[in-house]
């Protein structure tokens, strides 16, 4: 959604259960992606 830019800056993300649900892929790979998105700002 970044790179599309569906998803700006200051939006908010979606949970991390919702994500993972709607992407198919386990929470923690989710919570591992937003836990690096934090880190790099």
């Amino acid at each position: 959604m970044i790179l599309t830019g569906r998803l700006k800056s200051g939006d908010p993300v979606p949970g991390s259960r919702a994500l993972a649900a709607q992407l198919g892929v386990s929470r923690n790979t989710v919570i591992i992606a937003y836990e690096h998105l934090v880190a790099e700002g």
